[in-house]
């Protein structure tokens, strides 16, 4: 299988990666000092309101110890991912979603991300507009890249800019970091997860909005942009 581990990028992303696999396809295990304690599982069910996965393995001996987290592999796209136990009964285990940078799954897309180091302060700027009952409104603002491809864009959007982003009719891309683009590019957000993180040893919350664009990128201000964010 070709592509590179990433984490996932949402909720909604791991309960696609759950229903794209067979329940024959999961295995579980646990690390119990020098041994590993490892199960096939024979069902798999989840409950996106709880945000829930609840497996029945095969041949329990019931040794999970619920103090630790267990280990659960995929071959959906070699996903691998730990969470907490929540429950056991019988023969069934009750695992809790696991967050997004506990999910590894690898990356198929024929534009892969480049990751974008946040310490960096590697700034998009977008035109935003707005459309109200009186009038259209249009405004400028720049937000930290979290990672780009060829084919879209993932940024950090604030609470006191989120509002824009959200009631806007149409978004553009106008420059990535300092290359300011000979055409502005359309981009449609795609999904919004709550995001935090540390920046500079300082704890921080934003939203992680991604978005995909109308176009490709001028492949010359792509290459530009990406030499401009090499450390």
């Amino acid at each position: 299988m070709q592509g590179e581990y990433r984490e996932v990028n949402s909720i909604l992303e791991i309960e696609s990666i759950l229903r794209e696999s067979s329940a024959d396809s999961f295995i579980v295990w646990q690390n119990m000092g020098d041994h590993r304690r490892l199960y096939p599982v024979e069902t798999m069910s989840y409950d996106t309101e709880k945000r829930q996965i609840q497996l029945k393995l095969k041949e329990f001996k019931h040794d999970f110890d619920l103090m630790q987290v267990a280990y659960i592999k995929l071959e959906y796209r070699g996903t691998l991912f730990k969470a907490k136990i929540l429950s056991m009964d019988g023969t069934y285990i009750t695992i809790e979603y696991p967050y997004m940078e506990n999910v590894k799954t690898i990356e198929l897309r024929a534009y892969p991300r480049v990751p974008i180091n946040i310490e960096d302060d590697i700034l998009i700027t977008l035109k935003i507009k707005q459309l109200t009952t009186l009038n259209e409104s249009e405004h400028i603002l720049k937000f930290q890249a979290y990672d780009i491809s060829e084919q879209g864009i993932c940024l950090l959007v604030s609470g006191s800019n989120r509002n824009f982003v959200e009631e806007s009719f149409e978004i553009f891309i106008i420059q990535l970091g300092p290359i300011v683009l000979k055409q502005p590019v359309k981009i449609e957000k795609r999904y919004a997860t709550d995001h935090r993180f540390k920046k500079f040893g300082k704890s921080q919350h934003s939203k992680r909005m991604g978005f995909k664009t109308e176009a490709l990128f001028d492949p010359n201000e792509y290459a530009l942009f990406l030499e401009s964010i090499k450390r």
